[in-house]
């Protein structure tokens, strides 16, 4: 009966790459080739769908590192961490890896 109410939220119409569940199986999370993610929470009892557009180039796995935060991996070669507030709305949050300008002492200008 859930895998074809997962079906029926099957909202990507694209390639899809990675899917992973969380610890509890309450949430899925697939990638598509579209730079998207696609959620689907509460799957045993009442599924609500989710999708979240990104940017940057398509991810190609996910890991679930709580029952609310998750990992992206993807073509970008910088992990990017996504979590759920208190209702369950799924967003980008930062990248790992993040670079932080460093002011220049130099006034040469550099070719």
């Amino acid at each position: 009966m859930w895998m074809q109410q997962i079906a029926q939220l099957d909202l990507s119409s694209t390639w899809v790459f990675g899917v992973r569940w969380s610890a509890s199986g309450k949430t899925l999370a697939y990638l598509g080739h579209n730079s998207m993610i696609y959620f689907v929470d509460e799957v045993e009892s009442a599924p609500a769908a989710q999708n979240l557009a990104l940017r940057d180039l398509p991810l190609r796995d996910v890991l679930f590192v709580s029952e609310r935060t998750m990992i992206g991996v993807g073509f970008d070669c910088n992990p990017m961490i996504f979590a759920a507030d208190e209702t369950g709305l799924w967003s980008f949050v930062r990248f790992l890896d993040e670079r932080k300008a460093i002011p220049s002492t130099s006034k040469a200008s550099q070719v």
